[in-house]
C-alpha cells in the first residue's frame, strides 16, 4: 500500500485502530507505576513495598522534619502523634495491599502474630476503612493460625514469642523522630516552636535527651523540668480543692491536670 492510499473504511486523516495497538497497555503501566510510587507514600516521600520491610518509613530527614513541625502544632506529645499515625498506615498497608502476598503472611506466621495492642488497632483499622476488609485480615490470620496449628500438632517446643513486627517498626520509629527532633532543637526558632508546643512525654524526652549533648542538653531538661513543676501545683491545687474544708471553684486546668500528668507521664495510647 502506497503512502498516498486511505485505507479501506477510513477517512482522509483517521488514525489507523492498528496504530494504537502498542499505546493503552503502555498507558495501563504507566498508570501502574504511578500508583505504586504515590498512592502508598505514608507521608515520608516513599513508598513502602513491604510492611516488613526493615525501615522506619522516614529514611529523608527533611521529611521528618517537617512532619515533627506540623505535630507541635497539634495537642500532646509530637513524637506519640507521629507514632500513632504510622501504626495505622502500617496496617492499612498490611491489609490494603499485601494480604496476598505470600511473604507476608510468612514472616507475619515467624512473628506469631501481632501483639494484642496492634492485633486491636487492626480491628479499628478495619471498621473505619470500607476498603480494608475483614476479608484480608482473615486471609492473614488464616496463615498464622495454621502455623501455630502445624507445630502444635508435630509437638515442637514452643519457642519464646517474637517480638510484634509493628512493635519493632514503632522502635526504629521512635528512636529516628527523637535524632530528628533533637538535632533541630539546636536551633532557635526550633527551640521557641517547641516552647509554645505541649512539649514531649516522658518516655520521648529520655529518647531526645539521650542525643543531645552540653547546652542543648541542658536546655531541653530545663524546659522538661519547668514543665512538670507546673504541671505538679496544678494537681497539687486540684488535691486541695477536693478536700472537705474548702470552698474554692476548681479551674479547667486544675481539672485536666490529671489527664495531662497521664499522658506527660506514661506517653500516649
Amino acid at each position: 500500500m502506497n503512502s498516498g492510499t486511505v485505507p479501506h473504511g477510513l477517512t482522509p486523516g483517521t488514525v489507523p485502530p492498528w496504530r494504537w495497538a502498542g499505546t493503552v497497555p503502555l498507558l495501563f503501566g504507566m498508570l501502574r507505576v504511578w500508583r505504586l510510587r504515590w498512592k502508598l507514600r505514608l507521608g515520608s516521600g516513599r513508598v513502602m513495598r513491604s510492611p516488613f520491610e526493615r525501615s522506619d518509613g522516614l529514611p529523608h530527614a527533611s521529611v521528618a522534619t517537617i512532619e515533627l513541625e506540623r505535630a507541635l502544632a497539634g495537642p500532646g506529645c509530637p513524637i506519640c502523634a507521629l507514632i500513632h499515625s504510622m501504626e495505622r498506615r502500617w496496617l492499612w498497608t498490611l491489609l490494603y495491599e499485601h494480604s496476598g502476598d505470600l511473604s507476608v503472611h510468612e514472616a507475619l506466621a515467624a512473628a506469631v502474630g501481632l501483639c494484642g495492642t496492634h492485633g486491636a488497632l487492626l480491628e479499628e483499622v478495619v471498621g473505619e476503612r470500607r476498603l480494608a476488609s475483614a476479608g484480608a485480615a482473615a486471609r492473614l490470620y488464616l496463615t498464622v493460625v495454621s502455623e501455630v496449628r502445624r507445630k502444635l500438632e508435630a509437638g515442637a517446643r514452643r519457642a519464646p514469642v517474637p517480638d510484634c513486627p509493628l512493635c519493632e517498626r514503632v522502635g526504629e520509629t521512635e528512636r529516628r523522630l527523637a535524632g530528628t527532633l533533637a538535632g533541630a532543637l539546636r536551633d532557635g526558632k526550633w527551640r521557641h516552636a517547641y516552647e509554645s508546643s505541649d512539649g514531649l512525654c516522658l518516655p520521648h524526652l529520655d529518647l531526645c535527651l539521650a542525643e543531645l549533648r552540653g547546652k542543648a542538653r541542658e536546655w531541653l531538661r530545663g524546659d522538661a523540668t519547668g514543665r512538670l513543676t507546673e504541671l505538679a501545683g496544678k494537681l497539687s491545687e486540684f488535691c486541695r480543692k477536693h478536700r472537705y474544708d474548702v470552698d474554692e471553684e476548681v479551674t479547667a486546668e486544675e481539672s485536666m491536670a490529671w489527664k495531662e500528668a497521664l499522658w506527660r507521664i506514661g506517653g500516649q495510647p
